[in-house]
């Protein structure tokens, strides 16, 4: 279904959440350069991280610029972002913990605790979800006789799926080691 047959407030509502990810997108990769460029150099996982954005940028541009596949795009921020809050929470009380400052019980606990809630989020959203979602592209992208979109940016945009998922693969490694640890 295109994406103008919907009812006005879903294409509201769904063209400003590919708007505000994509700029997002945009944002973080400015940012990725800026600190390199402070630093001197791009750092490990620096390339793999901006290609990443490149690719999610050009998907969520492409669908607004067809007029199809929001649907593709949503699913995709939903299972990419989901483990952002405990991500930024497990973060944040690791920097705390590391400061001079911030160091107390509670900020422990709360990292010790988020660690596991992170990591058993991001590994199932990246290892679980995530390649069952890029099945079920495979199955509409390519089986369901869909006309609104390009067989050609069909297979880009799958690709650039599997790209992201396997841009991930470091991350689960890392989050499943935090789950193992936990359960030590």
């Amino acid at each position: 279904m295109s994406q103008s047959a919907a009812p006005k407030y879903w294409q509201l509502a769904s063209d400003a959440m590919l708007q505000f990810c994509t700029a997002y997108m945009l944002q973080d990769s400015l940012l990725t350069v800026i600190r390199a460029y402070q630093l001197g150099g791009l750092q490990d996982g620096d390339l793999l991280f901006i290609a990443h954005h490149f690719a999610t940028f050009s998907y969520m541009t492409q669908c607004r610029w067809i007029d199809a596949g929001y649907i593709s795009a949503m699913t995709c921020i939903l299972c990419g972002e989901v483990s952002n809050p405990p991500m930024m929470v497990w973060y944040i009380t690791d920097k705390a913990i590391k400061s001079a400052c911030c160091s107390g019980p509670r900020v422990q606990f709360l990292f010790e605790i988020f660690s596991v809630i992170y990591a058993f989020v991001y590994f199932v959203a990246r290892a679980i979800l995530a390649p069952m979602m890029a099945l079920a592209f495979v199955y509409d992208f390519f089986f369901t006789g869909q006309k609104s979109v390009s067989l050609g940016l069909c297979i880009y945009w799958f690709l650039a799926v599997l790209g992201v998922i396997a841009g991930s693969y470091g991350y689960i490694l890392e989050t499943w080691e935090i789950l193992m640890k936990a359960i030590e």
